[in-house]
């Protein structure tokens, strides 16, 4: 499991964080398509959306960077806190959409949510291998 959810490679590491920022874009893009909200609407509430899309970024940028569990989770979680910032200033330009405290209130419980499991995960993977947790906290990714 740990070789699954913490790469030891910078390669795989890398690619976690260039799907991240590319599953970003792709929110922010169908978010600025008239309708396509509203449509997504009809299957998911918006609560459940927001708070899937960035645990899932959360965990993507948890396990391609490289550090302490706590480095981690707080660089993860910053990041979140731009990327869903910027999300909702994003929408408030939007005449169909519109911009909300409580969508970042969601996205930055979500990145808390995933960043405190990820970073018991990663704890009790490296307690079983030293060796790869101390690979796991060199200068890889980033």
């Amino acid at each position: 499991m740990q070789f699954i959810l913490f790469p030891e490679s910078a390669s795989q590491a890398s690619l976690r964080l260039r799907i991240a920022y590319l599953g970003y874009a792709f929110v922010i893009i169908l978010g600025t398509i008239p309708g396509a909200r509203a449509e997504v609407g009809e299957v998911a509430s918006g609560f459940f959306l927001h708070f899937v899309a960035y645990a899932c970024m959360t965990a993507l940028l948890f396990t391609g960077y490289q550090g302490t569990a706590g480095a981690r989770a707080l660089r993860a979680i910053a990041i979140v806190a731009v990327m869903g910032a910027l999300d909702e200033f994003i929408q408030s330009f939007l005449p169909y959409r519109n911009g909300t405290i409580k969508d970042w209130y969601v996205d930055m419980a979500a990145a808390i949510v995933a960043s405190a499991i990820l970073a018991q995960l990663y704890l009790k993977a490296r307690r079983k291998s030293p060796a790869a947790a101390k690979a796991a906290t060199g200068r890889g990714a980033r």
